[in-house]
């Protein structure tokens, strides 16, 4: 995969403070194609749909899109009324990794503005594959997966960095069923544009961004993006990937085994803070431990533990390998995520033999 050095990224990322005057510019209806049907999938491409842009489902889980076709869209339950639901118009095209790529005269416009992948990282290099052919001179494509090494991967596929709009959510999430989404928790969202080494996102970067912002995401532009990126990983590194092992909720292990969270979390930022990300230890591991152990956080399984019991492959190779590796490259000592990384690679093995 090609390098991206933090040096040729500008970045993005959302607060609760807004984005930029400039970034507030009306923005027309634009078309997207998001990867993967699942709750991330789904709850974007849906907050979006309901803004008024057009919306395309690309997933091989073929019931979601008989689905979503079925139905007009996805259902996406209402900030009006509790127990209600509403309907987010989009349509869906059923195709599994590895089959033929997508073709632009599947898709109900004649040209994609936006590629949102909403796939594991795993799978980045295969759903690229598959979207290749409606990669545009004008298409961005937006990442806000788990883990490191996704924006090295699209690079790869001819995409220009300047339109690469890379970051993480905090949105944490599951689908009720096939193109319906369950209840959300939303936190920040954070994006990077992968487009100058110094300067001003473009003006259709911004105008992405107040797409999202526009549906009610606290989405802006910002430089330190990295420092959000590595915060999600501490959290992925540490709670997602023992709930796996444990087969638990987040408060299960938050509430009754926080020193061990902590001293993961802690090696997730000492690693970040010696790639001088500038990272507060003390301040980011006291607001994370508030935050987990919160009803709102305590009875969510993360994405890993909802993939163990569902007996779906863990993502574990952009997140506690990506990280561990990266801390024996520069030397930083990381003993709980070593052992961590035992653990959950022996649960990994178990899951993807059916056991």
């Amino acid at each position: 995969a090609a390098e991206l050095g933090l040096g040729d990224i500008a970045q993005v990322s959302t607060d609760f403070a807004g984005v930029t005057t400039s970034a507030r510019r009306a923005v027309g209806s634009m078309r997207f194609v998001v990867m993967g049907a699942g709750a991330i999938g789904c709850i974007y491409g849906s907050k979006l749909a309901l803004k008024g842009h057009k919306v395309v489902y690309v997933d091989g889980w073929e019931k979601a899109c008989d689905t979503i076709n079925s139905t007009g869209g996805v259902f996406i339950p209402s900030n009006q009324e509790k127990g209600k639901y509403q309907l987010a118009p989009g349509s869906a095209i059923h195709r599994r990794l590895g089959e033929e790529p997508v073709e632009q005269s599947e898709l109900p416009f004649d040209a994609v503005d936006v590629i949102f992948l909403a796939v594991k990282s795993f799978d980045t290099g295969p759903a690229m594959e598959l979207l290749t052919n409606l990669i545009g001179p004008e298409t961005y494509v937006m990442t806000i997966q788990n883990g490191l090494g996704n924006p090295e991967v699209i690079v790869d596929f001819g995409v220009p960095r300047e339109h690469i709009i890379y970051g993480c959510t905090m949105v944490a999430s599951t689908l009720e069923g096939p193109g319906r989404v369950g209840k959300a928790t939303y936190g920040q969202v954070s994006a990077t544009s992968c487009y100058v080494r110094k300067g001003e996102p473009d003006h259709k970067v911004r105008s992405i961004v107040k797409a999202l912002k526009d549906t009610g995401l606290n989405i802006q532009l910002d430089p330190a993006v990295d420092a959000m990126v590595f915060k999600k990983l501490a959290v992925n590194a540490s709670l997602n990937t023992l709930c796996a092992i444990h087969n638990c909720t987040i408060g299960a292990i938050s509430s009754r085994h926080w020193p061990l969270v902590a001293a993961m979390i802690g090696e997730v930022l000492d690693v970040g803070n010696e790639l001088g990300y500038g990272l507060d230890k003390a301040a980011i591991v006291g607001g994370l431990e508030k935050a987990m152990n919160s009803p709102v956080y305590a009875r969510h399984y993360p994405s890993m533990a909802q993939d163990r019991r569902a007996g779906r492959k863990l993502e574990i190779g952009s997140i506690i390998v990506a990280v561990v590796d990266k801390a024996r490259e520069i030397g930083v000592s990381v003993p709980s995520l070593e052992a961590g990384l035992i653990q959950i690679r022996v649960t990994s093995d178990l899951v993807e033999n059916g056991l």
